[in-house]
């Protein structure tokens, strides 16, 4: 009887080869960043409780500003709709001389989501959701949003829980895969950026202070909003604009935060006033941004020589990386 208890006890604890597991790679990635995410978020007083979606603090308004073709911002809007909270307000408009092509598809998104609202003046005249207006008619922190976006999953949320963790931020961006500092994020097939934005949740580096916004996606705080008014009137709609209230906003002591868990795609070719950019009005517009912000230059390139996002930006980037927006 003791011989037969011993030799159960040396088989218990004998050490076998165990046989491979036939494990899929997208599996080992959920698997690693499950992982990761379990250790990180147990360090005590951890503000980032990675690989898991913050709640909706509070609706927002979403202004969408077009500038692309029909077929593109059809993209956006298909990947913004399962994304909205139900009180969610979106703003829409169209580029003057295509009415017929755009007013089709922002009545069948209508059909989707009540809360489409085409914006209006006093003269109930359409007018651009970037213009100075649009600040004045909304009530909510305010997103503002290219048409050449496409969101992802829980894009809002995390920006609004960069929103509440910084009481003094007036500006919140997500990062990229083209959108200037913001390019964090490597240029993948829509196929592939699932896992990509896993990845991007799993590597944090925190939320960082920005020198100023960029435009394809902002949301900013309401508070901000009826402390310094909107966009200046001096600049167009995407000639400085953003710029002059980024610096507004920082002269006034707020903050512009990267929330570095938000990501938001811009369409392969799509750019926010991309043909303006080489044109007279832009090359006007960064003269008179140099003459009023003088300081505005020097401040981005002192953020790009320390750039907190850089190791990021590394380590989800993949062999063959080539982002023509990256400064």
């Amino acid at each position: 009887r003791r011989e037969r208890q011993l030799a159960d006890r040396q088989d218990l604890f004998t050490l076998r080869t165990p046989k491979p597991l036939a494990v899929e790679r997208p599996q080992i990635e959920k698997f690693v960043c499950d992982s990761i995410a379990k250790v990180l978020s147990a360090v005590e007083g951890s503000p980032y409780p990675l690989a898991s979606t913050p709640q909706r603090s509070a609706p927002v308004d979403i202004a969408i500003s077009v500038h692309d073709s029909a077929r593109i911002l059809d993209r956006c809007l298909k990947s913004l709709l399962p994304t909205l909270g139900k009180e969610d307000r979106v703003w829409l408009d169209h580029p003057a001389g295509h009415e017929e092509e755009f007013s089709r598809l922002i009545h069948a998104f209508g059909q989707s989501w009540p809360q489409t609202i085409r914006p209006t003046n006093a003269e109930t005249a359409p007018f651009r959701v970037s213009d100075h207006g649009m600040f004045e008619l909304s009530d909510r922190d305010l997103v503002l949003l290219d048409s050449g976006a496409q969101v992802s999953d829980g894009w809002i949320e995390h920006m609004q829980a960069s929103l509440d963790r910084n009481s003094e931020a007036g500006i919140i961006c997500p990062i990229s895969d083209n959108a200037t500092i913001l390019s964090v994020l490597p240029a993948v097939s829509e196929h592939d950026r699932g896992h990509l934005v896993e990845a991007a949740a799993c590597y944090t580096v925190g939320d960082c202070q920005l020198p100023t916004a960029s435009g394809f996606c902002m949301l900013i705080r309401r508070a901000l909003i009826e402390e310094i008014g909107g966009s200046c009137r001096v600049f167009e709609p995407g000639h400085g604009a953003v710029y002059d209230l980024s610096m507004r906003a920082i002269r006034a002591g707020w903050d512009i935060i990267a929330a570095e868990r938000a990501c938001v795609f811009q369409y392969p070719g799509s750019c926010n006033f991309a043909e303006e950019r080489r044109g007279p009005l832009w090359r006007n517009s960064q003269l008179t941004l140099d003459r009023i912000w003088p300081e505005f230059g020097p401040l981005v390139q002192a953020w790009w020589g320390e750039n907190p996002l850089r190791s990021k930006t590394e380590h989800l980037a993949w062999r063959g990386d080539s982002r023509s927006g990256v400064l």
